[in-house]
């Protein structure tokens, strides 16, 4: 079953990421703990999707074209026009703790996303 939790719209983005994101965080740990419940019934929520801007604000990463912007691993990108080409198929996986660790300066952006407080299976998908 797909619910949709929340959707934004404007002309731009929120400016204030934090009053925008801790309470959809903070309601998407309640839901991954307790469950939604539909009658008699629970139902557990597994999985939180968006699309690739929106994770990245999320994330607070770099634009999904940036050199730095693959979420799966540490691999650099080269801009040839309008695209980002990446070559190395061997890069080392991004991990948790790294990105909790904000190990790739080049990956993050300057702020903390609300985010990061996210219980795994709740965090941004595509």
């Amino acid at each position: 079953m797909t619910t949709v939790a929340g959707v934004f719209c404007g002309f731009t983005k929120p400016d204030h990421v934090k009053g925008f994101l801790r309470p959809h965080v903070d309601e998407v740990n309640k839901l991954q703990s307790s469950g939604l419940r539909f009658g008699n019934k629970t139902v557990g929520v597994k999985l939180h999707m968006s699309d690739l801007p929106a994770r990245c604000f999320a994330k607070a990463t770099i634009s999904y074209v940036g050199k730095h912007s693959c979420h799966k691993c540490t691999c650099m990108g080269v801009h040839e026009g309008k695209n980002v080409i990446v070559e190395d198929v061997d890069a080392e996986l991004r991990t948790e703790e790294s990105f909790k660790g904000r190990t790739d300066k080049e990956h993050h952006k300057s702020w903390k996303s609300p985010r990061c407080g996210a219980r795994p299976a709740a965090r941004t998908r595509t």
